[in-house]
């Protein structure tokens, strides 16, 4: 069972189609929120340009080495 706080808050922010299930909304919050960070880790190593890094943030939020 999710949490109602959780829940609410990830519908808040959530900008997809209407009618996802409780558990699709937190996912899709837990995968942006896990891109940004790999974004956000990423810039602060230096080790590549933002473009690169962006790329590594959208490939940790489809969880896929491959982007796809």
């Amino acid at each position: 069972m999710l949490d109602e706080e959780l829940v609410r808050r990830a519908r808040r922010h959530d900008a997809g189609p209407v009618g996802k299930s409780d558990l699709e909304v937190v996912q899709d919050a837990l995968t942006f929120y896990l891109g940004l960070r790999a974004l956000e880790e990423a810039r602060a190593q230096g080790a590549v340009d933002a473009r690169d890094a962006d790329g590594l943030a959208v490939q940790e939020g489809s969880g896929s080495p491959s982007g796809t």
